[in-house]
């Protein structure tokens, strides 16, 4: 028996600062109804209010790099750094959901042919021009500046400049 499956969608752009600021301002992070019980538990252990790396000061937001402090407008396209509880609450409120690790990986590795490849962009070695790695930048850059590095789905940024969250749990296979 073939059940028909809706082909998978993912963003061709990692989400970024300002579309994630438009959810904490919208006042959606504040609302439970955004949040799986288990996520919105840990939130209200924490206290939290905004990613980690956010910071208001004098109604302003701030961006907390590694060694440096940015307003939030000047790394507005810059991708967040949320926790994955934060990133499921954001995906439901857009009316979508974060991939499984399956999903990614097949858009990461593999070509619409089905061929897989070492990387997203290929089989090349990681290349500047392919993102932001090994530190070759403290901090992140806007999200698609490295069109070089997208996957043969289109999908830039499945590696290097950001954290990439899947919704599989991270836990030991069966026995």
């Amino acid at each position: 028996m073939l059940v028909h499956v809706p082909e998978f969608r993912i963003d061709s752009l990692p989400v970024t600062n300002g579309e994630f600021l438009d959810f904490v301002e919208s006042g959606a992070y504040d609302d439970e109804q955004f949040w799986r019980p288990e996520d919105w538990q840990w939130k209200a252990l924490e206290n939290k209010r905004h990613p980690a790396c956010w910071r208001q000061h004098n109604d302003r937001w701030l961006y907390q790099a590694m060694f440096d402090v940015f307003p939030l407008q000047n790394v507005a396209s810059w991708p967040v750094y949320a926790s994955l509880a934060e990133a499921r609450a954001y995906a439901r409120w857009r009316g979508k959901r974060l991939p499984t690790e399956a999903e990614f990986h097949r858009a990461a590795y593999y070509s619409p042919d089905g061929r897989e490849t070492a990387y997203p962009w290929g089989n090349t070695q990681p290349e500047k021009r392919h993102g932001n790695f090994d530190f070759g930048s403290w901090s992140p850059g806007p999200v698609g500046s490295n069109p070089a590095g997208a996957s043969g789905w289109g999908v830039s940024e499945l590696v290097g400049n950001g954290w990439e969250l899947t919704d599989t749990p991270f836990a030991p296979f069966p026995g």
